[in-house]
């Protein structure tokens, strides 16, 4: 069942608060294509991000797909709402190494008041898209706050 915005301009929406989401610009994300509960969202690889071993931090990555999931539900929900994320699990299947990273965020299940949302990250020059994380997202849907 294809999934319905929740206002008309969503692309503008999602554009907006990513925008004005001040941890996505620190990260130097950079927003992909945008669809009614799918985004993809890039970001490039800096030597902070990094941990002891040269590969990408875990909190990195989870940050990444954390912007893509959210990003992929605020496409869906209405003007009046805000989202908080409620539960994250987070299985890192394999190190990242990579000069810039994609992420792919779904919502796989649309409630009036829970949203149920996945994301995979991926090296951007790796043809075959290997996924280095996927992570499953809870995220409420709340009045404007």
């Amino acid at each position: 069942m294809p999934l319905t915005p929740g206002r008309e301009d969503y692309k503008g929406t999602v554009r907006a608060y990513h925008e004005s989401t001040p941890v996505h610009r620190y990260l130097g994300m950079e927003l992909g294509s945008i669809e009614p509960g799918r985004v993809i969202v890039a970001m490039p690889v800096r030597a902070e991000f990094t941990q002891q071993n040269g590969f990408v931090h875990a909190g990195i990555l989870t940050a990444l797909a954390d912007a893509a999931a959210g990003m992929a539900a605020w496409s869906l929900i209405g003007e009046k709402d805000n989202l908080l994320s409620v539960s994250i699990a987070v299985s890192l299947m394999r190190a990242a190494k990579a000069d810039c990273l994609t992420a792919e965020g779904r919502v796989v299940k649309a409630g009036e008041r829970v949203m149920f949302c996945e994301a995979s990250v991926w090296a951007t020059d790796d043809p075959e898209r290997r996924e280095l994380v996927r992570a499953s997202f809870t995220i409420a849907v709340v009045g404007d706050r």
